[in-house]
């Protein structure tokens, strides 16, 4: 299986292609992730994994999901992790976008191939996406929280758009895909 770390910084995973802007060391794969294409063949990957380096990027979302998408084989996952938009650490001075619950959500519905035109695309059958807590001390209520928050869509939708995602505050989103 071949699998791609994408902006890896300094969590190099031994077996994988670690990518990132910079090179911390000699195993990592060096390319400027706001530039497309990325430098692989399409369908070359099993698995991607981006942990908490989408919201860096200046790219549109749209099209990183294209290219990961065209990078990624048939019935491959993608595991996306980023800040929810309730959670402190997304408003890094180095981040340049917020995310919520739908714009994952989305994925197996629509992809936009610009700003004006739509173009109805079903690119991954979602395995999951999760909003989640910080549980350590003192947050162990969270544990809770986290259960309720993620018991269906709805309840998903209700946590977003209520006073609720501000009295609890989430951690992150984590999506996990299969391209269709």
């Amino acid at each position: 299986m071949k699998k791609l770390n994408l902006g890896c910084g300094t969590d190099i995973k031994k077996g994988w292609v670690n990518l990132d802007k910079f090179k911390y060391n000699d195993s990592i794969l060096v390319h400027d992730l706001n530039k497309l294409p990325y430098p692989f063949k399409d369908n070359e990957f099993d698995q991607i994994y981006a942990s908490n380096i989408i919201e860096h990027l200046e790219i549109e979302f749209d099209k990183l999901i294209l290219e990961l998408w065209r990078i990624l084989k048939k019935n491959g996952i993608l595991t996306i992790k980023v800040p929810h938009f309730s959670s402190v650490n997304a408003f890094d001075v180095f981040h340049k976008r917020f995310f919520r619950f739908h714009d994952f959500e989305t994925l197996n519905k629509e992809s936009y191939t610009s700003s004006l035109e739509r173009k109805r695309l079903s690119l991954f059958k979602i395995k999951k996406i999760r909003i989640t807590f910080e549980k350590k001390f003192p947050f162990w209520y969270n544990y809770i929280i986290e259960f309720l928050v993620n018991l269906t869509n709805l309840t998903k939708t209700i946590y977003e758009n209520t006073l609720l995602r501000n009295i609890f505050p989430a951690k992150e989103l984590v999506f996990i895909g299969v391209k269709n």
